[in-house]
């Protein structure tokens, strides 16, 4: 039976196999545009990591609906400056280096008469990062560009840079209310816009880096939930404990295996496609026998030998169950 292959399954297969004719950057160079994809990812280029991790509510928090108290952007920004240890930059270029300036800095941008409904958006939390052995300080001046490109026009950010893990990354804080008085607002497939714009602006730092669709490198299984990091790692304050979500999701998929699940239908003939579709244009370059061609097929080949196994987290955590019990299972590489 012939597979119905989508559009956007088509588009991805021109990024893949270098078909697309790539954009000017906002420099006016193609420098990191899209048709120089092909040739980062076939080169193996590290893959950038730009993750939405929340959204801020008022300073000093608010009562939730259910009486819970709001995470509020003071305790983020106290959070990510480690209580002002670490430099913080701003969108119009001032840095910040102590408590004082960090608390003015909040006042300036957030601060309202009386109080803000329950559930106002009033910042939005992102993480940048990029692979161990990354320049830090390329890492700022790469999100520094980022940022300024996708929202200085309109909204102030703060962010701020972090080494104290293997992977480099900035934290930023972005105010969702721009000067015109429009809240940010994101479509599907926005994250993966950023991705390839952040790929775009560390290939202007002169960092090798790409940002290809996860789907299209083979990845199924959903990245980590930040806080669920957090408690598995614990802290100062608290030991690790297991969250109560991820506790029920390991027992769902060791009690339940054979639960039907249709979304996985779509997931495996969406890999097939892509897998399937890059064996197919090997085949055809070789046919080809043109010398750039060959080099191609052969890049392609490597970029398809080196793809992960089709897996999801549930597959991933019966395999760690078959020899040992539901909790003792490894918890660092569920993710």
């Amino acid at each position: 039976m012939e597979v119905n292959v989508s559009e956007s399954f088509d588009e991805e297969m021109d990024v893949l196999v270098g078909r697309d004719k790539g954009k000017a950057s906002k420099k006016g160079k193609i420098g990191g545009g899209g048709g120089q994809r092909p040739r980062r990812y076939l080169a193996g280029a590290p893959e950038v990591m730009v993750k939405i991790t929340g959204w801020g509510h008022s300073i000093g928090g608010l009562e939730g609906a259910k009486g819970n108290k709001v995470r509020s952007i003071e305790a983020h920004l106290k959070y990510i400056t480690r209580h002002s240890k670490l430099e913080a930059e701003t969108s119009d270029g001032m840095t910040i280096s102590d408590a004082a300036g960090l608390k003015d800095y909040m006042e300036r941008v957030y601060h309202k008469e009386g109080k803000a409904p329950a559930k106002n958006r009033e910042s939005l939390h992102v993480v940048l990062s990029m692979p161990s052995g990354t320049e830090p300080e390329a890492v700022r001046a790469g999100a520094r560009e980022f940022l300024m490109n996708r929202f200085g026009d309109n909204h102030r950010f703060i962010f701020v840079l972090h080494t104290d893990t293997d992977n480099p990354h900035v934290h930023a804080v972005v105010q969702n209310r721009g000067f015109d008085g429009r809240k940010l607002h994101y479509e599907k497939g926005e994250l993966q816009k950023m991705r390839q714009e952040f790929a775009d602006s560390m290939n202007e730092q002169g960092v090798f880096a790409d940002a290809t669709p996860r789907s299209v490198r083979g990845v199924i299984e959903k990245s980590a939930i930040q806080s669920w990091l957090h408690m598995l790692k614990g802290d100062d304050k608290r030991t690790p404990r297991m969250p109560k979500k991820l506790g029920m999701q390991i027992a769902d998929a060791v009690n339940n295996p054979d639960r039907p699940k249709p979304w996985l239908a779509a997931i495996y003939t969406r890999q097939e496609e892509i897998r399937g579709g890059l064996a197919r244009e090997i085949e055809a370059l070789r046919v080809s026998g043109e010398k750039g061609g060959l080099r191609k097929a052969d890049l392609i080949e490597r970029f398809l030998n080196a793809m992960p196994p089709i897996r999801t987290q549930d597959e991933r955590i019966r395999e760690q169950q078959a020899n040992r019990k539901v909790d003792e299972i490894d918890q660092q590489q569920l993710f």
